[in-house]
């Protein structure tokens, strides 16, 4: 699976809970859009603090893979780890 499969945490926030300057609890949402791009880091400045969020999530693989092996010399062991990485994005592709 390829790194830009996954994304950046605060492009999942679906609405966070702050506290304003004005000692104020507010919940923002993307109905406020200026602000809720502001506190995803848009932003350079501090503008509340952040008490929680929600997030949206990306769908977890349902399967792994597990490799272990013993090589008998490093050299056996550097030519089949660079066949691996050499061939991985094919073995990931079809998965």
């Amino acid at each position: 699976m390829d790194s830009a499969y996954f994304t950046i945490l605060s492009r999942q926030f679906t609405q966070l809970f702050i506290t304003g300057v004005d000692n104020q609890f507010t919940v923002v949402t993307a109905s406020a859009p200026d602000l809720f791009w502001a506190l995803r880091g848009g932003g350079g400045g501090t503008y509340a603090v952040i008490s929680a969020t929600y997030v949206t999530h990306d769908p977890v693989p349902l399967t792994a893979t597990y490799f272990a092996t013993n090589f008998t010399s490093p050299a056996i062991a550097k030519s089949v780890l660079a066949k691996l990485v050499e061939i991985y994005p094919s073995l990931a592709d079809a998965g």
